[in-house]
């Protein structure tokens, strides 16, 4: 056995079995539901990031799959969020027609193909990015006030903030 682990009532408690109840408590949870397919997904805020992708899972109708068009609509939800070369922890599972997924491009059907490969990851990154804006809203720096020695302080102390923030 690799993991022997008990009985849960929600996902949220599963992943605190294998990542902390830390990062399970500060998850930030997005459901969508469109025409084309259905999102739940639990996103890690801006101080779990990892320095590549294994922590990022996805599953495409309950199955585990490694695609890198929906980990990259994850990674491109976070820009701006997290720094450059950083990636966030991220569980997405999507339900979707099953005639719109190709299962069969890798023996072990770890990796899928879309039919409308630009339609899935364009819902799934706008529905991430539009639940991360509202959870971290943007601070706006005016650059019009003040001297230009005033300006660069502002901003400097709006970038610090930024990055120093604990959510």
């Amino acid at each position: 056995k690799v993991f022997a682990l008990p009985a849960v009532a929600d996902l949220r408690e599963r992943v605190a079995g294998f990542f902390g109840t830390d990062v399970a408590r500060d998850l930030l949870e997005v459901s969508h539901e469109g025409e084309a397919l259905s999102l739940r997904a639990l996103l890690a805020p801006r101080q779990h990031t990892r320095a590549n992708t294994r922590g990022q899972f996805v599953f495409v109708n309950r199955r585990y799959v490694r695609d890198s068009l929906l980990v990259g609509a994850v990674t491109h939800a976070y820009r701006g969020f997290i720094e450059s070369g950083r990636y966030p922890v991220a569980f997405l599972f999507v339900e979707i027609d099953p005639t719109e997924v190709d299962v069969n491009v890798h023996p072990a059907k770890l990796e899928i193909r879309f039919r409308n490969s630009s339609g899935v990851y364009s819902t799934i990154m706008t529905a991430l990015r539009s639940e991360l804006e509202k959870a971290w809203p943007r601070t706006e720096v005016p650059l019009d006030e003040g001297t230009l020695d005033e300006r660069r302080a502002r901003i400097t102390q709006k970038i610090g903030d930024f990055f120093l923030k604990t959510e």
